[in-house]
């Protein structure tokens, strides 16, 4: 059986089988449009090697589709969607995609929850399993809890490090393979009180939806720790180009926008919110 993980895909050989197990963490679509993931406007990609990884789509998540005797096709949709032999890849229709190749989907705690015996009837004659491993996105997707995502990556790790084990031991897997989704920032509140907070963002390629500013109560002073952005001022004609080092004060009801964020490397941020009378 082949394996993958959430991080997620995973490898494996069971009972001489070959199959896949995999447990991406994709709920919430890239914010960044296809221009700036390199990808054009229903491109298509006929895979070659036995996987490849593209951190701003699902397409890895299709590669295990390998095993059939035609490779699939893969067609990049106006809306950041994704189709696999004409079928969207949106969580809901991954199932059905994998039982066209003799598979299935599945959740994390559905599978790590079995005895052994119980895993291995589960995935029996399964030439693909989807795991969907979710701990990340429910953390950080939600406003309320998304300054508690670097701790949701933490125990996700820990969890990825247990449904391998599992694989491995439990159901005989030989190969695991474990890729991310990076299609979204990553938020911690490093500091909070009631008039000040302070962030640090990881972003990936990440930018602003088409027609969105952000139009926030208090000031903000934003500093580039890491990597290249381009931040847009309401009223100015082209964005601020900053680097490693360069900061910036935003006035409260200054509309901005992220227009750019390096695609292929994490730019990181650090965001002081704060009320202008307690400058």
């Amino acid at each position: 059986m082949n394996a993958m993980s959430t991080a997620g895909w995973t490898k494996a050989q069971i009972d001489g089988r070959t199959s896949s197990l995999a447990m991406p963490s994709v709920t919430k679509q890239p914010r960044n449009s296809l221009r700036n993931s390199g990808a054009s406007t229903a491109s298509r990609l006929r895979y070659r090697r036995n996987l490849e990884f593209c951190p701003r789509t699902q397409l890895w998540a299709w590669r295990a589709c390998c095993h059939t005797r035609r490779w699939p096709t893969v067609v990049f949709q106006t809306g950041s969607d994704v189709l696999v032999d004409s079928k969207s890849s949106i969580a809901s229709e991954r199932d059905g995609i994998l039982q066209s190749v003799g598979g299935m989907a599945c959740k994390y705690d559905e599978l790590i929850s079995k005895k052994k015996d119980e895993g291995r009837e589960f995935v029996k004659d399964k030439r693909v399993v989807y795991i969907y491993h979710n701990t990340v996105d429910s953390v950080g997707d939600d406003g309320k809890t998304e300054g508690h995502t670097f701790e949701a990556v933490r125990r996700a790790i820990d969890e990825l490090a247990a449904i391998v084990n599992y694989i491995v031991n439990s159901l005989n897997g030989n190969h695991v393979v474990v890729t991310a989704d990076l299609s979204k920032e990553v938020i911690e509140i490093l500091a909070q009180s009631k008039d000040i907070r302070i962030e640090r963002i990881v972003s990936f390629g990440q930018s602003s939806p088409d027609g969105f500013w952000y139009d926030q109560d208090q000031a903000e002073w934003i500093m580039v720790f890491l990597g290249e952005a381009k931040l847009l001022l309401e009223g100015d004609e082209e964005p601020i180009h900053m680097t490693a080092g360069d900061h910036l004060t935003i006035p409260s009801h200054q509309k901005h926008r992220v227009e750019w964020t390096m695609p292929d490397a994490p730019t990181i941020w650090l965001a002081v919110f704060y009320s202008e009378a307690d400058r």
